[in-house]
């Protein structure tokens, strides 16, 4: 009479490991989604550049363009935190933050040439 072996072994083979659950990255997800709003932002307010100032509203479009500039570096250092934070925790998978951080560290630093343009355009405007 054959005994019966325990469920999921063979004899002379140990038994089948179950595989590891995988961990979702979901700070770097989150970081990633929110460190290409800036790219959105801007293709918007580039759609919207000619018309306004074909139709005078010059003041307008600046007015707009500093409020997506600022609404932008906000979403990218958003976007950069999350990436850090994800990349910080041991148990997360590192390609979502980086790209988290890649996004951010590109959106922030697009900000900061776009502002530094308005302030030198404000200033040269008043020379």
């Amino acid at each position: 009479m054959t005994q019966p072996y325990p469920q999921g072994s063979v004899p002379g083979y140990a038994p089948t490991p179950a595989p590891a659950p995988r961990s979702r990255d979901t700070l770097g997800i989150v970081g990633a989604i929110v460190g290409f709003v800036p790219s959105l932002l801007s293709l918007l307010i580039q759609s919207a550049q000619r018309p306004m100032i074909e139709g005078g509203a010059i003041s307008e479009y600046a007015a707009i363009s500093l409020t997506v500039s600022l609404l932008a570096g906000a979403a990218g250092l958003t976007a950069l935190a999350l990436g850090i934070v994800s990349a910080v925790r041991r148990r997360s998978d590192r390609l979502w933050s980086g790209i988290a951080i890649g996004a951010g560290t590109v959106a922030v630093i697009g900000v900061l040439v776009n502002l530094l343009f308005y302030v030198t355009s404000a200033i040269a405007s008043w020379l």
